[in-house]
């Protein structure tokens, strides 16, 4: 180890990394499941053949749930189930770094571990119950067999890289742009190699090819038209081309993968102009790497990103500033160490002590993720208190008001095995909650106000309520719309619990 490093790179690593998995596991242990996370953990419980059938009902790819379904084998807590998604978000910018000190240097793979270990957002999306990070630990991964195989002509390692690969499109759609510029980097590398080699990689891509088919028929087509339909002209609507943007659209929407990367405007901007510069000089062949891998490396950079915008353009995934493209980010992060390894090694060795002392600041005045919910009510205590007020101010088996979102929340932390059965009709259905009331959901949710009153007189109708007769709301998930929280209450911050009465 001292032999192959210097001890400032030993110690530096060894700071970010603790920092890194220590801000990780702070917001895992701290922060309750959102919607999106509980019903992944809902999805997971139950029998194994459960979770196998749950894990095809969702929009991403099953692995995620098999492995949660593991763990709540031995534990259901939050910073159990987050386990896997912190240690892998914490573990694949070290890999990512093997792999980036042999395909470009030292300076270049610093840079990359810093900025994927310590980004604000991927901190955030690390300490949460998604398949992100463990789509980014396999692909990060990846690459290092990939280059191990190309480098010594091993058909065996480039089988490796081809599981690997398969474990990458298993963990999360949006691993198909870096299937793609995997693919087309291999291609520009492979000039040379053993017949072998060649035929060993052709066979992984086929078999990758036949598994995007199977999931195609077993999940995506099952999904596509209804919620890929309300995410296009919902809440990721500003993620795809719009008529009178559609020349715009490539350059606003790329300006956004770097501003959610950074988690500032500014910042993402400065990012995306030393990326281009990057691109430059590997394509230029002034970065002291051999001119045919500097060249295939700038393919690998860009093509993630040409993939996607394709993609934002056949309204089929969204390219815009949220957690959806973030392998986007990692090929963006690696641009722009790439073009700190083209300065001086005092200057870039400076601005990696630098920029590690400022980290605080840039957390400090780092974006708040839009699609997240917000630092001052997704305190898990405030949902341990919301039900202790349930139990003391509720009666059983009272009929409570609510949509799916908060339901998942609440189930889980009412201990259900199960997610609870919900109607897709206009007809409110009602799900036992804690084994004291029942709550009736019927919208997937209510996201402003006029909805959320047109479902509640909806309600009242079908249970027979007149307008002056006291209902009780449950109103939190991703967006709370019924009333402002109540300052004699904290947990209102996060779910609104009250009794809703005609004005």
């Amino acid at each position: 180890m001292k032999g192959d490093y210097d001890r400032w790179e030993i110690l530096f690593v060894g700071v970010v990394f603790t920092a890194g998995l220590a801000l990780r596991l702070r917001l895992a242990f701290l922060n309750y499941l959102n919607p999106d996370e509980a019903l992944q953990a809902l999805l997971a419980f139950g029998t194994w053949g459960d979770a196998l059938r749950n894990s095809l009902k969702v929009t991403h790819p099953p692995l995620l749930i098999v492995i949660t379904h593991a763990v709540s084998l031995i534990s259901r807590t939050e910073l159990a189930l987050r386990l896997v998604p912190v240690l892998a978000g914490s573990l694949f910018p070290l890999l990512l770094f093997a792999w980036l000190r042999r395909a470009a240097g030292m300076m270049a793979a610093m840079a990359a571990f810093f900025l994927l270990t310590l980004a604000p957002h991927l901190i955030t999306v690390s300490a949460q119950l998604r398949s992100y990070t463990l789509a980014l630990l396999f692909l990060s991964a990846s690459l290092v067999v990939l280059e191990e195989a190309l480098e010594s002509d091993q058909w065996r390692t480039m089988a490796v890289y081809s599981v690997l690969l398969w474990l990458c499109i298993l963990s999360d759609y949006s691993m198909a742009w870096f299937a793609g510029a995997a693919g087309l980097y291999a291609l520009l590398r492979l000039r040379g190699s053993s017949a072998r080699l060649k035929a060993t990689w052709a066979a992984g891509q086929l078999a990758a090819l036949v598994l995007y088919g199977v999931l195609f028929t077993m999940q995506v087509q099952h999904y596509r038209g209804g919620i890929e339909q309300d995410a296009v002209s919902g809440w990721l609507r500003g993620a795809f081309p719009e008529p009178s943007q559609m020349l715009v659209f490539p350059f606003a929407g790329t300006l956004k993968q770097f501003a959610y990367l950074m988690a500032s405007v500014p910042i993402g901007g400065l990012a995306l102009v030393l990326f281009v510069a990057a691109v430059f000089s590997l394509w230029a062949g002034r970065t002291g790497i051999e001119r045919s891998k500097a060249r295939a490396l700038a393919m690998l950079l860009v093509a993630p990103f040409a993939l996607a915008i394709a993609g934002a353009y056949a309204h089929r995934f969204p390219y815009g500033r949220s957690r959806h493209t973030l392998v986007i980010g990692l090929f963006a992060a690696t641009g722009v160490a790439v073009f700190l390894q083209t300065l001086p090694r005092r200057t870039a060795v400076a601005i990696l002590w630098g920029a590690l002392l400022l980290t605080p600041l840039w957390h400090w005045g780092a974006d708040q993720d839009v699609q997240d919910i917000s630092a001052d009510r997704n305190r898990k205590e405030l949902i341990l208190q919301c039900l202790d007020y349930m139990r003391s101010a509720i009666p059983s088996d009272t009929v409570i008001f609510t949509e799916r979102e908060t339901l998942w929340m609440l189930a889980y932390y009412a201990g259900h095995n199960e997610l609870p059965k919900e109607s897709d009709t206009r007809e409110f259905s009602e799900t036992p909650l804690g084994g004291r009331w029942r709550v009736a959901t019927r919208d997937y949710k209510y996201v402003t106000p006029d909805a959320y009153r047109v479902a509640l007189a909806a309600f009242r109708r079908q249970y027979g309520l007149g307008e002056s007769e006291p209902v009780w709301v449950l109103d939190g998930g991703w967006v709370v719309v019924s009333v402002p929280p109540d300052e004699r209450r904290p947990f209102t911050r996060a779910v609104r619990a009250f009794q809703a009465v005609a004005p």
